[in-house]
């Protein structure tokens, strides 16, 4: 769930809230907000989710599509490859050999 779509944000075009569709069909609905800097809450809605053994889960994982790269959180890094330098920009920010 990057907010994104390859025209721009998804305020263009989406305005749902999945979230809230699949608390409606009975879905046991969880979110992580920042999946690459808390880990630790992802496995914990994933443990969370293999414990509700009652009805379907979701787990919604907000992210910055291109994070670490200087096109981060835009529709420029949607469906278009980064470039040698800026992915080894990006890899250089997530602690990766470029």
């Amino acid at each position: 769930d990057n907010n994104i779509t390859i025209d721009g944000s998804t305020d263009l075009s989406f305005t749902e809230n999945v979230q809230k569709r699949y608390e409606a069909y009975g879905w046991h609905v969880q979110q992580v907000t920042d999946v690459v800097n808390q880990l630790d809450d992802l496995r914990a809605a994933i443990d969370a989710a293999k414990a509700e053994t009652g009805k379907p889960s979701l787990i919604a994982i907000k992210t910055v599509i291109g994070q670490g790269s200087s096109k981060a959180g835009s529709h420029a890094v949607h469906g278009a490859p980064l470039g040698a330098q800026d992915l080894a920009g990006a890899k250089k920010s997530w602690g990766l050999p470029p």
